[in-house]
């Protein structure tokens, strides 16, 4: 596959303007930015980009088509979970000029919102790219009687049409799991879930039965218990750490009555499976933890119910994969809501464009075991991992790896400096980013502390700040190369 495929993301009716996506997108892959000047490289190079963003012909929804493509031929014959979550894109303090957006979730600072989906390999939990994303910003004036209007005229919409994306999408996968948080408990969806489609849902309502005068969350009191597992439990305030819990399994069939405010065209009823999970002997001044996962898949009846449910909760245990992405688009990675750019309808393109860097910047390498570790630990920004790491691993010597392209905006993560005292840093050469990404602001400020290559052995035995860059071959293979050559593999 060329660079120019590598790097597609849409035809925009117009040659130019494909080699000018394709221009843009490798300069943001490789600036690991998404403000103009420093992906552009010159002051040419940024106008190309405003030139670019500014074009009525360049839509999110061809960037993200294309970019859902392009994921469909990688989920072919994979079962697939396809995970989808809301993120939003807040301008605090930095609203200055902004215009076309409305309030952010907070109902007066300037921002707007992506709602997107992933694909990730059921089996191996490859993240495998971007499948859909919806981004929009709320009007001035708050809707009024929400709760009497149909849902294609509610925001809760956007997760409807995530699932129908996925299911035209994704029509050559083994098997498709739709899955979400509490927000995406709607009645419509079970309603009108897509044939071909499971879904995994973490019950958000405590739901009338349509069977008896019980509520949904009463029903498992009489259901037995299949047997005992382990979860890790993420903490819920600031100081708390991560813990592991042992819940007990059950499983079983629920038929829920349509609420009275839903649809009247939608069924009256609908049966689910409900599979919870409840903390045995929580730690004392520990609330004991209690999930609830409504699903399409069958659990009740099969061989091993026990492993049956376990798997429920195993597949949406990976919903954390969207969530790692959206912080790729943000403060761990791409910095979105520190772009220059300033008129909504160019701010929609560029989050179309960091959504699918994001995805495409967090494909599993097969060496390296991706862990829901920050997620767990309620942690954003990179010092507070290493701290933590340092204090709970005492005696182990870590270095941190990091992209010749994340040097060179290093000096605008929070607490670099720090971070470079903590632990010794590897830089790893990319194609492009070795001819600028030492001269930065952060490899100037670090020189001194540098070492020649020949001693990479002993770096993780160097009192930090210590660094080392490290050169080497650079294969021209395209990721989705690379993937090609392994499926094959795989299935010779």
């Amino acid at each position: 596959m060329s660079d120019g495929d590598e790097f597609h993301i849409g035809h925009f009716g117009h040659k130019g303007r494909q080699r000018a996506g394709a221009t843009v997108f490798r300069g943001v892959m490789e600036s690991g930015s998404l403000v103009p000047r420093q992906v552009g490289g010159t002051r040419s190079g940024e106008k190309s980009i405003h030139n670019f963003l500014s074009r009525p012909e360049v839509t999110p929804q061809e960037i993200i088509a294309t970019a859902a493509q392009r994921t469909a031929k990688a989920c072919a014959a994979r079962r697939i979970v396809a995970a989808q979550d809301t993120t939003e894109i807040n301008f605090k303090n930095r609203d200055r000029a902004r215009k076309g957006l409305g309030p952010a979730g907070d109902g007066k600072t300037p921002g707007f919102f992506c709602h997107g989906m992933v694909a990730i390999d059921a089996d191996d939990e490859t993240l495998l790219g971007v499948v859909h994303a919806h981004i929009w910003t709320r009007p001035l004036e708050k809707a009024e009687k929400r709760r009497q209007r149909p849902i294609e005229d509610k925001e809760s919409m956007r997760w409807l049409e995530g699932t129908a994306a996925a299911a035209n999408v994704l029509t050559d996968a083994a098997q498709l799991i739709v899955l979400g948080d509490r927000e995406f408990d709607i009645y419509a969806q079970f309603a009108r879930v897509p044939s071909g489609v499971e879904l995994i849902v973490r019950a958000a309502q405590n739901r009338n039965l349509a069977d008896d005068d019980a509520r949904l969350f009463s029903a498992p009191t009489d259901w037995r218990e299949f047997g005992r597992m382990a979860i890790r439990v993420p903490p819920h305030r600031p100081g708390e750490v991560a813990r592991i819990a042992s819940v007990a399994v059950k499983a079983g069939r629920v038929c829920i009555a349509r609420p009275c405010n839903s649809d009247r065209a939608d069924a009256p009823s609908v049966t689910l499976t409900m599979v919870e999970v409840h903390e045995v002997d929580p730690p004392k001044g520990q609330k004991a933890i209690v999930w609830r996962l409504l699903t399409t898949m069958q659990v009740c009846g099969q061989p091993d119910e026990l492993a049956a449910a376990q798997e429920i909760v195993q597949l949406y245990r990976l919903r954390w994969r969207i969530e790692q992405v959206f912080r790729a688009m943000k403060s761990d990675g791409f910095r979105l809501e520190e772009t220059q750019i300033h008129q909504a309808s160019r701010l929609f393109k560029l989050a179309a464009i960091a959504i699918v860097a994001a995805a495409r910047k967090l494909a599993r390498h097969p060496r390296i075991d991706v862990t829901d570790l920050e997620a767990d630990l309620g942690i954003t920004y990179t010092f507070a991992t290493i701290s933590y790491l340092i204090r709970r691993c005492p005696g182990v010597h870590f270095v941190w790896i990091m992209g010749a392209d994340n040097l060179r905006s290093f000096h605008r993560w929070q607490r670099w400096r720090d971070i470079a005292r903590l632990v010794p840093i590897a830089v790893i050469d990319r194609l492009g980013p070795s001819l600028y990404s030492a001269a930065g602001a952060a490899g100037q400020a670090l020189a001194w502390a540098r070492l020649p290559e020949s001693a990479a052995k002993t770096l993780p035995q160097r009192r930090p700040p210590a660094w080392i860059y490290l050169h080497g071959l650079k294969s021209p293979l395209s990721s989705t190369a690379l993937r090609a050559a392994r499926a094959l593999q795989r299935h010779k």
